[in-house]
């Protein structure tokens, strides 16, 4: 080390004495190694008062110390522990403590506070003082190695109490603008001071995403979800891009257990991924079809090793390819790892075959209609579906019983804050507080019951969505109701008229919903405000299937499976319509016998919606 001083960065709080290049050389003169011996045999027969010589000798290594120790500040029991630790392995190690490299540190400070007691004894928090020593005086930097310590009570010691509650006050009054509680604030705030701690800096201007990265893998898991929280409150403070997803490093699989390009040829996966970077579709269709690229790609290295490049294809080639996909069983020509074990081997869907075919065909289309390929033969002719696959895709509408959907409805309008306290198997969870507010709980189930929309629409309403227009003056009848649905994967944006209870149950959450920054729509681009945000993020796209209609199977005392498999957040569409059509919604409450919901009575001509 060339400059103690300048191993400190300049936010710390903490001044240092400056020290020339010779009074900071690592190297120990003759009467410093004498001295430091000295003192090992005098800690060895308990000694107490210092022999005056080896003070005077050992000036230059004591001085910075005492001075830090003096500035942090440091009680009198863990300054002295502190002290007699350095002087004790200088003499072992033969070098003042600011040439002691980073290994040297590591060994020092042991993998644990109990490791480091065991081994030198020590008075209070003595380790987070040689710490703070280590860090501030020696530029140690491998904060993640040293298992675990107080990031706080490290941090304020290295940066000063002020700085670093400012920084914690930043980050959690934002935190509070999109409903976080104190009861997220310890793994938030330890990721916070740790991060601060490997950047060197109390100011949350300096984070930067590798720290958050280096954080979350080498973190606890407590300590991860809350880099991926402090992430996402940098983005809306506009100091980060994007967040982090700490989950990446939470695979229950090695991250290299499944390759999708296994066993490609080389030429043909370079035509695919040239494919893809030039594709304009949207991103789930183009990953979909460059998979089903890959699937063709190991059939040619077995099937036809000498075809490589899609303008080796033929139409006799193409044939024999929709004849091998008609006859495609479950886990052919792919490597899925450890995926579909039961599977294996069964017939693939008739849907499963189409889309199969389909991305191959697109990607054959778009070469030739890019020039990049000769055209020698009509992708949508020679790579049609077959007649007797296509005759077996239909609507197969997998439609509630009736009983089970009434029952459901009812749940729906009437579920209550006890109906989110944790199950008999989550006694653990007691004192969690729930993921989302029950009013968005409620306006989400009222949707999924009543509108007869896709998954994906229902998530990406937008503030506003709801309309109202007043009858007729003539008419003595309630205003109808409209919903703005979004653009989906088959039209685009269109209005359709809703049963009155979705839109007081949706504008009941609009009213709760704390402000939140836009966010941009993948699917159109355009920045909106969604409905459905809290704490800064989107409802999870699985919340629906694996958290609400579990809850509202439980509270309706229904199976989650019936006989035509799970209900799912889809089979409301199956069974909005027709059975609305029927009965209307309350034929269906009268009908099951069950309480009248809790919401405004719904006006008698809009019992239901446009689920086309």
């Amino acid at each position: 080390m060339s400059n103690v001083a300048n191993a400190i960065a300049p936010a710390n709080a903490i001044p240092q004495k400056s020290f020339s290049l010779k009074e900071q050389s690592p190297v120990l003169a003759a009467n410093e190694r004498a001295a430091l011996e000295v003192l090992r045999v005098h800690f060895a027969s308990h000694g107490r008062q210092w022999p005056t010589a080896s003070r005077k000798a050992l000036a230059r290594l004591l001085c910075p110390l005492h001075e830090l120790l003096e500035r942090i500040p440091a009680a009198q029991a863990p300054r002295n522990s502190v002290i007699h630790l350095v002087i004790v392995e200088m003499q072992y190690r033969g070098i003042a403590y600011w040439g002691w490299t980073s290994d040297d540190w590591l060994d020092v400070l042991c993998s644990s506070e109990a490791a480091f007691r065991s081994r030198y004894g020590g008075n209070g928090n003595c380790r987070q003082y040689v710490i703070a020593v280590a860090y501030l005086l020696c530029g140690f930097d491998r904060i993640p190695e040293i298992g675990r310590f107080f990031p706080y009570r490290l941090a304020i010691k290295v940066f000063g109490r002020e700085a670093v509650e400012h920084a914690n006050r930043q980050v959690f009054d934002e935190m509070s603008k999109v409903g976080f509680r104190s009861v997220h604030r310890p793994s938030v705030s330890n990721a916070l001071y740790t991060a601060l701690l490997i950047q060197r800096s109390p100011r949350i201007d300096d984070l930067t995403l590798h720290t958050l990265q280096q954080v979350a893998r080498t973190g606890a898991a407590f300590i991860r979800s809350g880099v991926a929280t402090l992430s996402r409150t940098l983005v809306r403070l506009k100091l980060l891009t994007h967040g982090l997803d700490h989950r990446v490093n939470d695979r229950r699989r090695p991250a290299d257990e499944y390759r999708a390009t296994d066993g490609i040829p080389d030429e043909w996966l370079q035509w695919c991924e040239r494919w893809r970077a030039t594709a304009v579709r949207a991103a789930s269709s183009i990953t979909g079809d460059y998979y089903a690229l890959l699937k063709c790609g190991r059939w040619l290295a077995e099937i036809h090793p000498e075809i490589n490049s899609p303008a080796d294809w033929t139409r006799a080639t193409a044939l024999e390819y929709v004849a091998t996909v008609a006859r495609m069983t479950i886990g052919r020509w792919s490597n899925p790892g450890g995926m579909y074990l039961k599977q294996r081997g069964d017939p693939l869907k008739p849907a499963a075959k189409a889309s199969h075919l389909r991305s191959v065909r697109s990607f054959f289309r778009d070469l030739q209609e890019w020039e990049w390929i000769p055209q020698r033969f009509d992708p949508v002719r020679a790579l049609g579906l077959p007649r007797a696959v296509g005759v077996l895709i239909g609507p197969q509408p997998r439609i509630v019983a009736d009983g089970a959907w009434a029952k459901l409805m009812w749940a729906g309008l009437n579920l209550s804050e006890e109906d989110l306290k944790p199950t008999p198997s989550r006694q653990g969870c007691a004192d969690q507080p729930t993921r989302y507010p029950i009013t968005m709980i409620r306006a989400l189930a009222v949707l999924w019951l009543f509108a007869g929309l896709r998954r994906d629409e229902s998530l990406r309403l937008q503030i506003g969505c709801i309309r109202w227009q007043p009858g007729p003056n003539d008419v003595a009848a309630s205003p109808t109701c409209f919903l703005d649905v979004p653009v989906n994967k088959t039209s685009t944006a269109f209005t359709k008229p809703i049963d009155a209870v979705v839109g007081h149950a949706v504008e009941a959450w609009e009213r709760e919903r704390l402000p939140h920054p836009s966010m941009t729509d993948a699917k159109t681009g355009s920045v909106v405000d969604y409905l459905f945000v809290h704490r800064g993020r989107r409802v999870a796209g699985a919340y629906l299937n694996r958290a609400l209609i579990p809850l509202l199977c439980r509270k309706a005392g229904i199976p989650l499976e019936d006989a035509r498999g799970r209900i799912t957040s889809h089979r409301a569409r199956h069974h909005c319509k027709p059975a609305l059509q029927r009965q209307g919604t309350a034929g269906y409450i009268r009908a099951a016998g069950l309480a009248r919901p809790r919401f405004t009575s719904i006006h008698p001509t809009l019992r239901h919606g446009d689920t086309d």
